[in-house]
């Protein structure tokens, strides 16, 4: 709200101090960059949905369950709700600190760790079979259970695969052992010590540089937890 210690308390006054009309543009092409990320966050919520629709429908019926049309689209809704990063489902007290000076990028690591559990969640529902309770993707009888399997080993890729190839693949070729990996933690900044990064190495000089990749990897944040207690 107005008057807390937040940038709009510094940026409002100064972006007044320039004259209405340079304001007025300003928050004008504020607006307009806004739109056009909320339309690209949209875009992919609706893709997602239209996609699941069909392939939970076709697969109802492969299985002769016959689903109203008003059912299977509150189910798929209610999917996209639970795994696709939604700022409108930021709980209130990341709301409230994110006005303070402390809560610097807050909404992006609680929607990851809310849509992360419910990414596990969507996976348990599809593999377990709905008679004896089993998780057996095998003789799991539940017809999901193969989009629940497709679920299962995109997440694996994206957390686990993806990150230790990159990891291990930039290894092999700039010739970087896992010992001078490891040593090379004693020499990196504070907060990428327990980072996934991707190694080089300057063919003239022989010096090993780096790239923090757990700052393009978006399941960092439920990833770094474990392996900051395995370090």
């Amino acid at each position: 709200g107005e008057g807390n210690i937040a940038t709009d308390s510094v940026l409002k006054p100064m972006l007044n101090s320039l004259g209405k009309r340079t304001s007025r543009g300003i928050k004008k092409a504020g607006k307009f960059m806004q739109d056009l990320y909320v339309a690209e966050d949209d875009f992919w919520k609706i893709m997602n949905y239209e996609t699941q629709l069909v392939q939970r429908g076709d697969r109802y019926a492969k299985a002769g369950i016959k689903i109203p049309k008003d059912q299977l689209e509150k189910e798929v809704a209610q999917i996209v709700q639970d795994t696709i990063p939604n700022y409108a489902k930021v709980g209130e007290f990341v709301r409230a600190a994110r006005m303070s000076p402390f809560g610097n990028f807050m909404s992006w690591p609680s929607e990851i760790y809310r849509t992360g559990f419910g990414i596990f969640e969507q996976i348990v529902k599809d593999l377990r079979d709905p008679v004896t309770r089993s998780l057996n993707p095998v003789t799991s009888k539940n017809p999901m259970k193969g989009l629940g399997m497709k679920r299962l080993i995109g997440m694996s890729t994206a957390m686990a695969a993806i990150p230790y190839g990159l990891i291990k693949g930039s290894q092999a070729i700039f010739g970087v052992s896992n010992e001078e990996a490891d040593a090379a933690n004693d020499f990196v900044a504070p907060w990428a010590e327990d980072s996934q990064k991707i190694y080089m190495r300057d063919p003239e000089t022989d010096e090993l540089y780096y790239i923090d990749w757990s700052k393009n990897n978006v399941y960092d944040t439920l990833t770094r937890p474990f392996q900051t207690v395995l370090r």
